[in-house]
């Protein structure tokens, strides 16, 4: 049975830079996985919108997961054998883990009326203000809004507040996460599940094939996706260290030996060259 790495990647401040977006320094190790036929998948908090652009990256996959494992996204020229109930929308067959947007919004908003402190999500900014907070430009800011499974807020408050935010949204079947640059408001989902549902799914539509799963994150909603893989590998943050890590996780991860993009490159030549 031939083996093949599946690569599952976060992409703010992983495969792209936390403050240009770039994603270029590490194009040897992308281009070199093209070539050798290996699925790249971005795994990420971004919106559809936002993801579609980066499927020309070499090595992406056609098959995507959006807002932190609430939605994936699977273009019909995949090949790919989907289970039952994934549905057609905006060109690809959908598989909803995640809750409507409308939803999370009217839930987190309840939430926060009855916990001290102040939050402003993006629902409540204007694109302006989404592209000053995250050094988009208007047009990339105009699609991070336009969401259609989770919300991103900022929080201004104690820590008590949050953990009373937390719980409310928990009492509403929902969930807060806490990411790079925002806290996230979404359903009962993670970037873990999805990526155990993609794997299923390759390996059902690929029998011959013998998949070892590769996870590249750098912040706290990386570790779902961490977790869920067999070689879990942790990006530099932008300060030059790492996130913490809980046990067993942190006996086993790979910490890539540079920033961003710089170090997915690095990471990422060094296990082709381990399986070559």
């Amino acid at each position: 049975m031939q083996k093949r790495y599946l690569v599952f990647t976060d992409l703010d401040g992983t495969l792209l830079d936390h403050h240009t977006y770039a994603y270029q320094a590490a194009l040897p190790a992308l281009e070199r996985l093209r070539d050798n036929g290996t699925p790249v998948i971005a795994v990420s908090s971004k919106t559809r919108l936002e993801i579609e652009p980066l499927l020309d990256v070499p090595a992406f996959a056609k098959v995507f997961v959006t807002e932190n494992g609430s939605g994936v996204f699977v273009a019909p020229e995949s090949g790919l054998r989907l289970p039952p109930g994934a549905r057609e929308k905006g060109g690809y067959k959908v598989m909803q883990l995640g809750v409507p947007y409308d939803r999370v919004v009217q839930a987190l908003r309840a939430a926060a009326q009855g916990c001290p402190g102040r939050i402003r999500g993006f629902s409540d900014l204007s694109t302006a203000e989404v592209a000053a907070l995250t050094g988009l430009s208007h047009g990339e800011a105009s699609r991070a809004k336009r969401r259609e499974f989770s919300e991103p807020f900022l929080y201004d408050g104690d820590e008590a507040g949050l953990t009373c935010l937390e719980a409310a949204l928990s009492g509403a079947g929902l969930r807060c996460l806490r990411g790079g640059r925002f806290l996230h408001a979404l359903g009962a989902c993670d970037k873990g599940n999805a990526v155990r549902l993609l794997l299923s799914i390759y390996q059902a539509s690929y029998p011959m094939l013998s998949w070892t799963t590769v996870g590249l994150g750098d912040s706290l909603n990386d570790l779902a996706l961490l977790g869920a893989v067999d070689l879990p590998v942790v990006v530099m943050r932008p300060g030059g260290d790492y996130m913490e890590l809980p046990e067993p996780l942190a006996a086993r991860v790979l910490r890539a030996p540079g920033i961003g993009p710089v170090g997915w490159n690095a990471a990422m030549l060094r296990l082709l060259d381990e399986r070559e």
